[in-house]
């Protein structure tokens, strides 16, 4: 699966379906056939399948090595804490989801590597300042998802850990808290 490149493939789409518009259902419009589903319980299907999917695929080394040399990890890391509207937040989670599941089981120093080169957590911390769009529990689920990542990859390294204090992240956890 690695070698064709559908981790990554499947990432680039995670990542593209922030940007779904909203589905409208228009009476009557919603079913054609007795045994057809509405449109919005068909995009809940597809995202539930489509994150069991990655979800499971990410659960090895090798597609998570894969997302680094295709530098599309960081993606993943954009994903978790852009903004996107409430229609799309499950997109969102499905992107922790599968952060969470490379954090317990994907990681390797490869990839620690490449989240500390690439700067992902300090990309996380800028995305929580910088948002006048997200609310302070969005943030908040943001930060208990980042924090699970940086508690698995201490098992591993403390890379990223050292990462997350020199861009200022306990320094934001705290504001966070005060507010």
């Amino acid at each position: 699966m690695t070698t064709m490149s559908v981790p990554s493939t499947l990432v680039k789409c995670l990542y593209l379906f922030f940007d779904l518009p909203h589905m409208a259902e228009a009476p009557g419009a919603s079913q054609t056939q007795t045994s057809e589903l509405p449109q919005a319980d068909r995009r809940a299907l597809l995202q539930k399948v489509f994150a069991q999917i990655l979800v499971k695929l990410c659960s090895f080394v090798s597609p998570a090595e894969e997302l680094a040399q295709k530098d599309d990890l960081q993606l993943l890391f954009s994903a978790i804490t852009s903004w996107c509207p409430p229609h799309n937040l499950p997109w969102r989670k499905s992107a922790g989801q599968v952060l969470t599941t490379i954090s317990r089981h994907g990681l390797s120093v490869n990839v620690i590597k490449y989240i500390h080169e690439k700067e992902c957590l300090a990309t996380c911390i800028q995305n929580m300042q910088q948002s006048d769009d997200l609310s302070p529990l969005e943030i908040v689920e943001m930060f208990a998802g980042l924090s699970c990542f940086l508690k698995d990859s201490s098992d591993v390294s403390q890379t990223l850990l050292d990462d997350f204090r020199m861009c200022q992240g306990y320094t934001f956890l705290c504001d966070l808290m005060l507010r």
